[in-house]
């Protein structure tokens, strides 16, 4: 992202970078966040698009009146209140098709390359999707 915001000496090709992040609780964001906000503030062109997913969402009364400050912090354009980012996030398990989809619609055919990097069983459900949409898979193991 530095390189396509011309802050290197090196050129980019790049156009528009999706970033999925999915976490169980809002605690595992806080040593990533203050990356984001940086990231946030020098993407001056919109190049950089984040979803953050908060998967072990919790439900009952706490939950929903969470989700209603939430919602009402994101129609005032205020910061999200798990993060502290600009960007909303996701609570719950994301849909896959429904959030790739658009990104293979608008980029698509085959000029989007997906990078993976977290457990196996996630990668096994993500990957058949991207080949579906045309979009290359490429995963990262450690």
């Amino acid at each position: 992202m530095l390189r396509a915001n011309g802050a290197s000496h090196h050129s980019s090709r790049l156009e528009k970078a999706y970033f999925f992040w999915l976490n169980r609780d809002q605690y595992s964001f806080e040593w990533f966040s203050a990356l984001l906000t940086q990231l946030e503030t020098l993407d001056t062109r919109g190049l950089l698009e984040m979803h953050l997913c908060m998967t072990g969402a919790q439900s009952g009364a706490t939950a929903l009146g969470v989700e209603l400050a939430r919602d009402m912090m994101r129609a005032a354009k205020r910061s999200d209140l798990i993060t502290g980012l600009r960007r909303h996030t996701h609570v719950g398990p994301p849909d896959w098709d429904s959030m790739l989809g658009p990104i293979a619609a608008q980029h698509g055919p085959g000029n989007v390359d997906v990078y993976f990097c977290g457990p196996p069983g996630l990668a096994a459900r993500i990957a058949p999707i991207c080949r579906g949409l045309g979009m290359s898979f490429r995963e990262e193991k450690f």
